[in-house]
């Protein structure tokens, strides 16, 4: 009988348990998961493959793309011009080796930022909106959408349902007429009370006036699709300081209908009820 066909096997000998350990402790030292942003490229790679981009000593005019480049307008008065700096990843300070091997050949990584895949970082001024804010920024809606919200034991859950609209519209005008935005999207809150101000604060169909306003304007000044556009104060001035613009439809319900089942929890869900007891707009 061959030693591996024994049964039950023998335990295992001390030497083998110290392999086994040392083999364990190897495969899960940092250098084998640790990720950090390629600067050219800006996608997450294993630290082993990359290298300080000080050291490297390819010709980094290759990164210079003034066009497809844009440096922030801060009024019309500004002109619009591309940057003259290598396009790097903002907070990176690394390249992998391929996009390095890439460059040392004098060319332009696919993956690369400076290959027509520049963004640039979100400004202040476009983060944090909610999703209502958004469709109100936005000027072509494909979609129209139905936001279902529980409430019950101080939690919330929701859920959304997304609709294809039959025909794309771009719009010349923006924000749209407050009556525009019930055609795309509805509210429908279910609880056993109707919903307070400090609910209607946590759900994603909140919309600030103001915000949407430095929005629209940022969008104006700094984004090639928005240079035409008209924005009305007219239709801005019908929307809330803060609040829910649309028509809200209230269902009333127990609050032991978001009660969580036992039997559908798994052992690390210590939560009687579903959804949240609280929210972060930004």
């Amino acid at each position: 009988m061959s030693r591996s066909s024994i049964f039950p096997p023998k335990p295992p000998t001390l030497e083998l348990r110290h392999q086994i350990l040392t083999e364990i402790g190897n495969y899960c030292l940092p250098a084998n998961f640790e990720e950090r942003g390629c600067a050219v490229c800006g996608r997450l790679r294993l630290t082993t493959l990359l290298r300080p981009l000080a050291q490297s000593t390819f010709n980094q005019n290759l990164l210079i793309r003034p066009t497809v480049t844009r440096i922030e307008r801060k009024s019309s008065m500004d002109p619009i011009k591309g940057s003259e700096e290598p396009i790097l990843a903002p907070g990176c300070t690394d390249i992998c080796n391929d996009c390095e091997t890439i460059l040392d050949k004098g060319s332009i990584p696919i993956n690369s930022l400076a290959n027509g895949q520049w963004i640039g970082i979100v400004p202040n001024e476009l983060q944090g909106l909610t999703y209502a804010e958004s469709l109100l920024v936005a000027r072509i809606r494909h979609n129209r959408c139905v936001v279902r919200v529980k409430s019950g034991r101080g939690k919330l859950i929701a859920n959304a349902v997304m609709f294809a609209n039959p025909t794309a519209k771009i719009a010349q005008v923006l924000p749209p007429p407050r009556h525009e935005l019930n055609e795309i999207l509805a509210f429908v809150f279910m609880g056993s009370a109707k919903p307070t101000e400090d609910e209607l604060k946590r759900i994603p169909l909140l919309v600030r006036r103001n915000k949407v306003a430095i929005a629209l304007n940022w969008l104006k000044l700094n984004h090639q699709d928005y240079y035409d556009l008209n924005i009305s104060a007219e239709n801005l001035a019908t929307y809330p300081l803060s609040g829910v613009p649309i028509e809200i439809q209230y269902m009333k319900t127990d609050e032991e209908e978001i009660i969580k089942d036992p039997l559908t929890m798994s052992d690390h869900d210590t939560e009687e009820t579903e959804g949240t007891n609280s929210a972060d707009q930004t």
